[in-house]
């Protein structure tokens, strides 16, 4: 899919007539799309998951040519009023199950819900533009920032061993890439299977090329976590469902919990934005449910961050490379420092390797990416993220520790180069913040999270120092001895989100409605 999509957001009950709510859906889609979403596909109708068999769920989605997506109560209830995607996006509070399940498409809103025929529908746009919260990333805050906690990488810059390797490649860049020497080193070193790896483009071409993999049924993306999948899905025509984890719970992940229907399960281990990190018995609970073809792709970016020995037991690697129902996905970006570069790979079962191969285009992989997987399995990279797994905890819990002094709840225990972190005045922090050249990275642009949660990358405790002072003085509103006035609300001392819109706040403004 290219350009903008509709969601039908769809509420029905036990006197629900298709027939007659079938034409009013018609006329609403017929005046959204008469402007600049003319041509729009209807992607999919989104409802409760337990009414995606309702007979009027299933005539309206056959009228439209569309496939249900069944969202489960949880993920519906995560768009509570008051949310900060409700708020952005529609102005006002989730009023019924189909608005709801349009936001937790990822899909906004473009009307009020509508009745007929005893059914409620809102249709929402996906993928519209640059208001989408599914395409945001910490590198957009990051921008013009002198100290940035808002990308969530480990290191800053590549190492310069690391570097030189690439340099040298530089010389052979006039030939086409090989990827096969490079494969046989990752291979080697992970002692997996050749046929069971495929080097790819980054994370995010992996996510593209399992989207195209099959004719999905029910693919579910467990939030919050990573966008890309989604983003992924859609454009393949594949609009996936949500199961947001509970933030009461930790995020912790409840296998029982993840819809039967599924045949696509994505999560990350650890996970972004949250930093928790899921046993692999509820990991191997999920592959197990579900459907006799059911996928679970595990996205191990910052796995290898981990301590040694906890890498070991967490990772489900060597159990993918023979497993048609497992698939994991790791990149060089995190560790290494190699945004700019794309360098990961895909571990799976020889069948879905090969189908993702054809998928893939030509020389996908380039020469100096290829040469950062390569020297990714040598001595000196081992020695480089044993030293990250080393300093990390202290430097994280330093972090942490700091947080917490402020006000700040911390999600318990972090296994990432990041943390998740909740204060309810958390947007005026990022924004003050920012005046002053500092990044970290909003959250509330992650399916199950509000305005009020920050993601904060670790760094070390110089660096930290400088920004929890920076976070104390937004908070007394005197940061560097300037006024505050504006930033609050009168009376209330709850922050106008309003006050200092940035791109992504105004974005209803932006877009058709």
């Amino acid at each position: 899919m290219s350009g903008p999509g509709l969601i039908v957001g769809l509420g029905v009950c036990s006197s629900s007539d298709p027939v007659a709510a079938a034409p009013a859906i018609t006329a609403a889609l017929a005046r959204t799309t008469a402007g600049e979403l003319a041509g729009a596909p209807v992607l999919a109708v989104a409802t409760w998951a337990d009414k995606a068999d309702h007979p009027a769920v299933q005539a309206i989605a056959k009228a439209l040519g569309a496939p249900v997506r069944g969202h489960d109560a949880t993920s519906l209830r995560a768009q509570q009023p008051g949310s900060a995607r409700v708020a952005d996006l529609t102005g006002g509070a989730v009023g019924s199950v189909a608005q709801a399940a349009v936001l937790a498409a990822g899909a906004r809103p473009l009307h009020d819900k509508q009745t007929a025929g005893g059914c409620t529908f809102v249709v929402g746009v996906l993928d519209g533009g640059p208001w989408d919260p599914l395409l945001h990333h910490g590198d957009v805050e990051a921008r013009g920032a002198t100290i940035d906690l808002a990308v969530n990488v480990a290191v800053s810059a590549p190492p310069s061993w690391l570097l030189a390797v690439m340099s040298d490649a530089l010389f052979g860049v006039a030939a086409y890439p090989d990827e096969r020497p490079a494969r046989e080193v990752l291979a080697a070193h992970l002692g997996l299977p050749e046929e069971s790896i495929l080097l790819v483009n980054g994370a995010a071409e992996a996510f593209s090329l399992l989207a195209q993999a099959r004719d999905w049924r029910a693919p579910l993306v467990v939030h919050p976590q990573f966008t890309e999948p989604d983003a992924a899905l859609r454009a393949a025509g594949h609009p996936p469902a949500h199961h947001v984890l509970d933030a009461r719970e930790h995020f912790a992940l409840n296998p029982a919990a993840v819809p039967d229907v599924a045949d696509l399960v994505v999560i990350g281990n650890p996970t972004n934005p949250t930093s928790r990190l899921h046993d692999t018995a509820d990991l191997r609970a999920v592959r197990e449910a579900g459907p006799a073809d059911r996928l679970l792709v595990v996205d191990e970016a910052f796995l290898d961050v981990l301590p040694a020995d906890s890498r070991s037991s967490a990772t489900l690697i060597g159990e993918a490379a023979v497993d048609a129902g497992l698939c994991v996905i790791r990149s060089l970006t995190k560790t290494f420092g190699l945004a700019g570069i794309r360098a990961g790979y895909v571990v799976a079962a020889p069948p879905l390797i090969a189908r993702m191969r054809q998928l893939q285009p030509a020389w996908s992989v380039n020469s100096l990416a290829l040469a950062a997987i390569t020297a990714s399995a040598t001595p000196c990279a081992q020695n480089h993220v044993a030293a990250i797994a080393a300093a990390l905890p202290a430097r994280r819990q330093h972090l942490v520790a700091g947080l917490s002094l402020l006000g700040f709840t911390v999600v318990p225990a972090p296994a990432a180069p990041f943390v998740l972190a909740q204060h309810p005045h958390a947007a005026l922090i990022r924004r003050r913040l920012a005046t002053h050249g500092i990044a970290v990275r909003r959250a509330d642009t992650f399916p199950g999270l509000g305005r009020e949660w920050l993601r904060l990358a670790v760094r070390d405790e110089a660096t930290t120092d400088q920004v929890l002072s920076a976070i104390a003085h937004a908070l007394a509103g005197t940061a560097d001895g300037d006024a505050a006035a504006g930033d609050t609300a009168p009376g209330d001392g709850i922050p106008d989100q309003r006050a200092a819109p940035d791109p992504l706040d105004t974005r209803e403004r932006q877009e058709p409605r």
